[in-house]
C-alpha cells in the first residue's frame, strides 16, 4: 500500500471516530471522518478512498442503505467497506454480510484487531 491511503470512517459516535482514526492515522494512512451517512456518500464520491468503515446504526440514513447507495454508484461500488456495530447478534452480522459489506466489527474494535484488518483488506504497509 502506498503512503498516503485514504480510508473514510463514517459513524456517528465521536469517540470510535477518533479511535479509529488516530490509530490508522499514526500507521501511515491519510484519514476522513463523516459523522452521518450523507456526508459519508458524499466524501466517498469525491474523494475515492480504498477502504471505508461504516457503523451500522446510523440517524436518518443508516448503514445499509448507505451501502445500498454506494454499491448503485460506479464511482464506489468496488470499494470495499467494513460495518462497525454495538451489537454482535448473529442475525445483524448475517443482514450486513448479505447487504454487501466486506466484514463486520462489533464497537470497541481493539487496536491490533483494527492494524490487522486494514493490513487484510488493503495489503500490509
Amino acid at each position: 500500500m502506498r503512503e498516503g491511503t485514504r480510508i473514510l470512517v463514517v459513524d456517528d459516535d465521536e469517540n470510535c471516530r477518533k479511535l479509529i482514526c488516530d490509530v490508522l492515522r499514526a500507521s501511515g494512512y491519510d484519514m476522513l471522518e463523516a459523522s452521518t451517512g450523507e456526508e459519508g456518500i458524499l466524501l466517498a464520491r469525491s474523494a475515492a478512498p480504498a477502504l471505508i468503515f461504516l457503523d451500522y446504526r446510523l440517524p436518518r440514513l443508516d448503514g445499509v442503505a448507505v451501502m445500498q447507495l454506494l454499491q448503485s454508484d460506479a464511482r464506489t461500488r468496488n470499494i470495499p467497506v467494513v460495518a462497525i456495530t454495538a451489537s454482535a447478534m448473529p442475525d445483524e452480522r448475517e443482514t450486513l454480510m448479505a447487504a454487501g459489506f466486506r466484514d463486520c466489527r462489533t464497537k470497541p474494535i481493539r487496536v491490533q484487531e483494527l492494524r490487522s484488518l486494514v493490513a487484510e483488506v488493503l495489503g500490509p504497509r
